[in-house]
């Protein structure tokens, strides 16, 4: 996004919004990416050993879905309203299907092209799609019991309405369930105050960052040797899948950049609120 430095301020947030939903309707379309079901990370909570020659197209997969499934563990799910915002292609629905019986369950994603993989992926399970913007609130207040948000925020133009959003169409006694990459500490202190401010209490705060790099650098080392190289000829696709040498993988490492999962819930006490 280099030209991104070149846009006049007032229109930085417009710019952001449109960049990344004209660039994940491309990369659902090309190359590997179109094959590909989930759109995180993974996580790998224990370091394994393994000769590339053992390589299991399952493997990719399975470290996705373990980190849903990480994540989901710390809310009810069963008899529930679920809501996923930007749930990518529908990977993450259609697991939570597999594994709890919610009483509704909606995916919303910005991009035309996830939003109509997924309803194909998920037809017949009675999860539902919407397009719709992670900033605007498209459901009536208090209407879900549990939303989940996965390495997609950053993308956003305005994380706080975001949050406001999200604090809208959560019921009472909901639960938030967050997680993404946060660049510099100083950043995630103002995101906490913004929790604070729109009415959120952490009831839960886990740096997992360690778990995503051991599945980043296991994924990369099998991806490297079967595509010899060209898992994506372009360089914003390499950034995105973290592969050794780019800031995304260099920013974990070196610890300017962490993947924080946070559990929150709406403040009962706040009475502006």
């Amino acid at each position: 996004m280099k030209i991104y430095k070149y846009v006049p301020k007032p229109l930085k947030k417009y710019y952001k919004k449109f960049f990344w939903r004209v660039f994940y309707n491309y990369i659902g379309t090309v190359g590997i990416m179109r094959k590909t079901r989930f759109l995180n990370h993974g996580i790998l909570e224990e370091e394994i050993e393994m000769r590339l020659n053992e390589f299991n197209p399952l493997l990719f997969r399975k470290l996705s879905q373990d980190l849903y499934l990480h994540l989901l563990k710390e809310a009810t799910i069963d008899g529930k309203n679920y809501l996923e915002i930007g749930c990518g292609k529908g990977a993450g629905l259609d697991l939570l299907i597999d594994h709890y019986k919610p009483a509704r369950c909606v995916g919303v994603d910005i991009s035309d092209t996830n939003i109509r993989f997924g309803r194909k992926l998920n037809k017949g399970n009675g999860v539902e799609f919407k397009r719709g913007d992670a900033e605007k609130q498209i459901f009536p207040d208090k209407t879900f019991d549990v939303v989940l948000n996965l390495e997609s925020s950053h993308c956003y133009a305005s994380k706080l309405n975001f949050y406001k959003n999200v604090k809208a169409i959560l019921k009472d006694d909901g639960t938030f369930l967050y997680s993404d990459l946060f660049w510099y500490d100083h950043l995630t202190v103002e995101m906490e105050k913004q929790f604070e401010e729109v009415g959120f209490n952490i009831d839960k705060k886990e740096d997992i960052t360690l778990s995503i790099i051991r599945s980043i650098e296991l994924q990369a080392k099998i991806r490297t040797y079967y595509v010899k190289g060209k898992i994506s000829p372009n360089k914003k696709l390499s950034d995105m899948i973290a592969l050794p040498g780019t800031p995304l993988y260099d920013g974990l490492k070196n610890g300017t950049i962490k993947y924080l999962f946070y559990v929150l819930k709406k403040n009962k006490c706040n009475e502006k609120l």
